[in-house]
């Protein structure tokens, strides 16, 4: 039997070494390709989100500065606004109010030029019981005591000018006793400087303004008053605040109101302006990251268009 052709030992040694080392290329370029695909995995997982992560934080930054920066400026100037309206407010208020003591002045002088101080009288509560915003009002001697009440003035100036028998008997039908005397402090300062005073206090709960207007000893009511004083007395009228106050607070509302909706507005037009000059850009770039960490380098030189 005829023995069969075999390979040389040295044949067969090269031949495993060359399977060997083609086993082992095989293996490295498994595991480089396996390499490369988690790196890119990584950097498309990885990288992508961070540059998300980063525009919602450039997002959110940039709105809570530029919400910061417009509370801060619009409410500086809300504060200057109602101050200046409100002050305008009050000075109007008090310009009515002095009017009004100023018109009730002159009705008590064309009474006294009369003598009439029955006129007066039926006036002080005429403008207590019609006017709602007159919270007190009196005439008071420069002593302090409540006038045209008792007969003291009118004694004094019936001895002088002998009036009427038949006006004073009415004047002294309509005679009672004086209320409590005016000690405020600045009903003191209109005697002696006279010049109108006015002060904010409060009566019954209520704030009012009361202004002490001096009545003057004119040069017509020397003859019955005589001439050794300058004033004869203060007018003494609380008004209500109630209308200022109301004024005041719809004022401040509405300020408010326009403040809000301004500073919503401007929130809102810069964030849309902000969204397509900032974060549509920075949302491309995170789409060129995932498309480069896809395989697809040409979005490299894509992105910034």
């Amino acid at each position: 039997m005829a023995r069969g052709h075999q390979r040389p030992a040295s044949s067969i040694k090269r031949e495993d070494a060359r399977l060997r080392s083609s086993a082992k290329d095989d293996a490295r370029r498994y595991h480089l390709i396996f390499t490369i695909r988690n790196r890119r995995d990584r950097f498309e997982i990885v990288g992508a989100s961070e540059i998300e992560v980063l525009r919602h934080n450039l997002a959110f930054k940039v709105t809570l500065l530029i919400v910061s920066i417009l509370i801060a400026g619009f409410g500086t100037l809300l504060v200057l606004n109602i101050r200046q309206e409100t002050q305008a407010l009050v000075v109007k208020n008090q310009e009515t109010a002095r009017l009004l003591a100023s018109s009730v002045m002159e009705t008590i002088e064309i009474g006294m030029l009369r003598v009439r101080p029955d006129i007066v009288r039926r006036l002080m509560q005429q403008l207590k019981t019609e006017l709602k915003d007159v919270r007190r009002i009196g005439v008071y001697r420069r002593n302090g005591v409540e006038a045209f009440a008792d007969l003291e003035t009118l004694e004094e100036v019936n001895r002088k000018v002998h009036l009427d028998p038949e006006l004073v008997k009415s004047i002294s039908a309509m005679s009672r006793a004086p209320g409590p005397p005016n000690k405020n402090p600045l009903f003191r300062r209109a005697v002696e400087t006279i010049l109108p005073e006015q002060i904010y206090e409060t009566i019954d709960g209520a704030r009012v303004l009361t202004l002490f207007q001096p009545l003057r000893n004119l040069k017509e009511c020397q003859a019955c008053h005589g001439t050794d004083h300058e004033v004869r007395g203060v007018l003494q009228i609380s008004l209500g605040l109630e209308k200022l106050d109301a004024q005041i607070l719809a004022a401040r509302n509405r300020q408010i109101l326009v403040a809000l909706v301004t500073i919503v507005a401007v929130t809102v037009t810069l964030l849309i302006a902000m969204g397509r000059l900032v974060l549509q850009p920075v949302a491309r770039v995170a789409a060129a990251a995932r498309r480069i960490g896809g395989g697809d380098f040409e979005s490299a030189s894509t992105c910034g268009q």
